[in-house]
């Protein structure tokens, strides 16, 4: 897992991921523990470099999945701790 210890959290998204999805909406969605989506964070295809604030997320272990309605393009542990 990545720890991380900020209010926010800046991530890279390879460009080829976004360009070789079924475009439509991206979206980064956080996921709980007990598998509860807690955040969505929506992704714009002209963005590969992207700052979420994560000052409302509590201090634990996230799973987090980049996808479009059709696909999961990838999914990444986090881990909080502050």
């Amino acid at each position: 897992p990545n720890p991380a210890s900020s209010q926010e959290l800046t991530i890279h998204i390879n460009a080829s991921i976004i360009n070789d999805a079924d475009l439509g909406s991206i979206n980064l969605s956080f996921y709980n523990t007990v598998g509860k989506l807690v955040k969505v964070q929506p992704i714009t295809n002209s963005n590969t470099n992207i700052t979420i604030p994560i000052n409302n997320l509590p201090n634990g272990i996230y799973t987090c999945v980049l996808s479009t309605k059709q696909q999961t393009l990838a999914a990444q542990k986090l881990t909080i701790i502050r």
